[in-house]
């Protein structure tokens, strides 16, 4: 189950929500007169209420101003209630709660800051749901590497140069059906493709077997000379450290779909460590988060997506 937690700041979004059904002009007053009093009660006391709108269910929680401590507070007990009935519910954040947050998380930061100063004790911070939630979504790795050919495809095009010309150097070490998948796909679009591992008993035999059918694959392990003039590199689950122990070409682009970021010390290139779901202008829930949680039809994120260099 999937459940948009979002903020409600003014009379117009609540009528939104709130379906006056009635036909006479007379109950149309009377009940936009009771929504007021009601949208007056929900604000003051920051009361939380559950709608289901094209499907989707909403969780929505009314704000004043100056009440976001308090807003983040009540968020936080709610979400974890509902995960400790039911762990598997995934909950979407509108841009409204993680704006919130992070400015809330600022001022922490600013008075950690000091206090310190007048007292050298370190000050510890217990990670909160919302905190959690948001990491998870920036964090998740899912969709970077669903897309990698696709990704490594486009940069390619970007740079104004020849996909088929171009020679795609992977750095892997385990031989599973997922992987070797998404290299056999990739055979018929480049030149080359060269497979970096240690492991290189495991890959020899695919090598063999592709060389018979007239397809172009390298298996290399030399440590000096593998990479030294690669200019476009995936990096399937080398750890950091493991990778550092190859010679890399310094101008490359390396696309790190492992779980670990990456940053090199005198490179030069660019490292490619996630990539991010454009959203619609003004929308109020990152199209990212909703792929993630509810896997999105392909056809929407397919020109969305968007390269993050950090």
């Amino acid at each position: 189950m999937n459940i948009y937690f979002g903020i409600c700041y003014n009379f117009n979004e609540f009528k939104k929500m709130e379906q006056i059904k009635a036909k006479s002009k007379v109950m149309k007053k009377i009940f936009k007169i009771m929504n007021c009093l009601k949208f007056k009660i929900m604000i003051k006391f920051n009361l939380i209420q559950e709608v289901t709108k094209e499907g989707k269910k909403y969780i929505i929680i009314y704000k004043s101003k100056d009440d976001e401590e308090k807003i983040i507070k009540k968020l936080n007990k709610t979400i974890n209630n509902i995960l400790n009935k039911n762990p598997d519910t995934k909950i979407i954040l509108s841009n409204q709660i993680k704006n919130i947050n992070k400015e809330i998380e600022f001022k922490e930061k600013q008075n950690i800051k000091v206090q310190n100063n007048k007292e050298p004790k370190q000050i510890e911070k217990q990670e909160s749901a919302i905190q959690h939630i948001i990491q998870y979504y920036e964090e998740n790795k899912e969709i970077y590497n669903n897309y990698i050919e696709n990704i490594v495809y486009n940069t390619i095009k970007l740079k104004n140069e020849i996909p088929e010309e171009q020679s795609i150097y992977v750095l892997i070490k385990t031989s599973n059906s997922k992987n070797i998948n998404k290299i056999m796909n990739m055979l018929s679009t480049y030149k080359m493709i060269n497979i970096i591992t240690p492991n290189t008993k495991d890959f020899s035999k695919l090598e063999n077997r592709l060389e018979d059918n007239l397809e172009t694959i390298n298996v290399l392990n030399n440590k000096r000379k593998s990479l030294s003039r690669a200019k476009y590199i995936i990096n399937f689950d080398f750890k950091k450290e493991e990778i550092l122990q190859y010679h890399i070409n310094r101008m490359a682009i390396i696309f790190n779909t492992n779980y670990d970021k990456i940053n090199l010390i005198n490179f030069d290139g660019i490292i490619i460590n996630n990539i991010k779901i454009k959203s619609n202008e003004g929308a109020q829930f990152e199209l990212q988060d909703e792929y993630i949680a509810d896997k999105t039809k392909e056809k929407s994120i397919l020109g969305r997506l968007v390269i993050q260099k950090y």
